[in-house]
């Protein structure tokens, strides 16, 4: 009878648990991320009776079984920081923002706190990552705690710049020019002059850029105070025209020196002439500019917009002058100054363009400027913008592709007769992005947090890793769905998301219990069924001592 009373209690016992565990998993139906329990009944035995091969059995032992492992619906959630993890694998979370020992969860309802990382909603858990940079690369090796508070603004400055456009051919034959005879050849060749406007002042001076080219490439310039070009480009001038169209000075770009001839325009000496060319006898003798205005749109390195005001002026021979001005804010005031290949500041520099008979691009060569530099360049055939901004201590350095020279097709600078007089753009793409706020973040498959701003821009900010485990359901379950490692399920295992056996992250996602209420009610009616019994075979005990104490007195 005592053994049919141990038994029976640890019957009750067994039951009390299963119940328990029961009411458990029906309390936590609707908790996020919450893994069902299930209770094992193990047999007692105290071993034979009497030296028999009869066996003793002394009642039942319930045992708590953990089910992480098993994966709950996905479901959508209320917020963009909400995440579930679809197949095998944890989230890393500490205890505290600055917490240095990790848990893991499964989890995923996520809320920014007052400092903007990303706290387990109800608990002191957060969230732990990989810092990136704007590539989706890790800064870091260790983990942080996940803030979406401090990203700020996003802005970056213009550091490449590709311009694919035609320059129309028939403005080279819309030029003055002058003749002379090639002595080494006997060959007629001209001296072609082109000009651009630069501006007007208040009292109607106009300021004009003007360039002097050899039709032969190999020949240099000489003017009449001995400057002489490098073979094959231009001399040139700014010339101050006043309202009455009268020459009031003109100043050699590349020296700075006001020519001794002033105010008239320079005689120039081919080096393939036996004598100098007398200048236009008036600027109107020129005739109108065949010059043609664009401009380039950019970004400082605070996000704001900045234009490179740029003039292309026909040269003849199948040349072009590019010449870019001073930078402007949006309004049109000056935001800045050209910076050239010394460092100095200058109010504009020049590129001579070449073009092949073909219309392909030839060669861009950056020109003299007056402080003893060039307009500079990245590379061959690349010029490189660089300014100064008037706002922001830092300068801004702009790699200008016009295209690969002799090619006729994927982009970059044409000279094809387009029956107009514009700069035909074809497309414009740089690298610059325009000041944003941030606007909210969320999350790819491969666990990328992902940072989108007002600017219609978005970067990694985090990689969110997947936490595995040898035996994860030998993990040390806390509250708050938190679990702890411990000897049975061996240490962690940080992957990427989707890697290495680790499930996939979904974002504005949640994971719902693995609670089946019908399973758990069926499982509460067998355990209360199983428990009644333990108790009648308690009170059926009791009973047959009773009698048998009775027949003994």
């Amino acid at each position: 009878m005592d053994s049919t009373l141990t038994s029976a209690v640890s019957g009750l016992l067994a039951q009390s648990s299963a119940i328990s565990n029961v009411s458990t998993n029906l309390a936590n139906s609707s908790t996020n991320g919450y893994k069902a329990v299930t209770t094992n009944f193990n047999d007692l035995v105290e071993g034979a009776a009497g030296g028999s091969a009869t066996t003793v059995y002394s009642g039942v032992a319930a045992s708590t079984r953990q089910n992480v492992t098993f994966q709950g619906a996905i479901s959508s959630g209320t917020e963009s920081t909400d995440l579930a993890i679809d197949g095998n694998g944890m989230f890393a979370v500490s205890n505290g923002a600055g917490g240095t020992a990790t848990y893991y969860t499964r989890d995923g309802a996520f809320n920014p706190d007052n400092s903007g990382n990303l706290q387990l909603v109800g608990t002191n858990y957060y969230l732990q990552g990989y810092p990136t940079d704007a590539t989706g690369k890790a800064t870091s090796s260790t983990l942080q705690t996940v803030n979406v508070g401090n990203l700020g603004t996003s802005a970056s400055a213009t550091t490449s710049y590709s311009l694919s456009a035609n320059l129309p051919e028939g403005q080279q034959s819309a030029i003055y020019s002058q003749s002379y005879t090639n002595f080494d050849t006997n060959t007629t060749q001209t001296v072609n002059y082109s000009y651009s406007k630069v501006s007007t002042d208040s009292s109607g001076n106009t300021t004009y850029q003007l360039a002097i080219n050899d039709s032969n490439s190999s020949a240099t310039l000489t003017d009449d105070d001995g400057t002489t070009s490098t073979a094959g480009q231009p001399l040139v001038y700014d010339v101050v025209v006043d309202g009455s169209g009268n020459i009031s000075s003109v100043t050699n770009a590349a020296t700075g020196q006001t020519t001794s001839a002033s105010p008239s325009l320079p005689t120039i000496t081919p080096s393939d002439s036996l004598s100098g060319i007398a200048p236009p006898s008036s600027w109107s003798t020129l005739g109108s500019s065949a010059a043609i205005s664009s401009s380039m749109s950019v970004y400082d390195s605070l996000g704001t917009q900045q234009t490179l005001p740029v003039t292309w002026t026909p040269e003849g021979d199948n040349q072009w002058l590019m010449t870019v001005n001073s930078p402007t804010n949006a309004s049109g005031a000056s935001s800045g100054t050209l910076l050239d290949s010394t460092g100095a500041a200058v109010s504009s520099y020049s590129y001579q363009v070449s073009f092949n008979s073909d219309g392909s691009l030839g060669s861009v060569t950056g020109l003299p400027t007056s402080t003893g530099g060039t307009a500079p360049m990245a590379g061959t055939n690349e010029p490189a913008i660089t300014a100064s901004w008037n706002d922001q201590a830092a300068n801004s350095s702009i790699s200008l592709n016009l295209g690969t020279p002799g090619s006729s097709g994927g982009g970059g600078l044409t000279q094809l007769n387009s029956g107009d007089s514009t700069v035909d753009v074809k497309n414009i793409s740089q690298d610059g992005i325009p000041f944003g706020t941030i606007k909210g973040v969320s999350m790819n498959d491969s666990g990328e947090l992902i940072a989108t701003y007002t600017n219609d821009t978005s970067r990694p900010i985090y990689k969110i890793p997947v936490a595995t485990f040898a035996n994860e359901n030998g993990l040390t379950a806390m509250s708050s769905q938190i679990y702890a490692t411990s000897q049975a399920s061996g240490t962690a295992t940080l992957n990427a998301a989707g890697t290495n056996g680790a499930g996939d992250i979904k974002g504005d996602s949640l994971e719902a219990s693995t609670t089946d209420t019908t399973t758990e009610f069926s499982n509460m009616i067998s355990a209360q069924q199983a428990y009644s019994a333990s108790s009648q075979a308690i009170s059926t005990d009791k009973q047959d001592f009773t009698t048998l104490m009775q027949s003994v007195s």
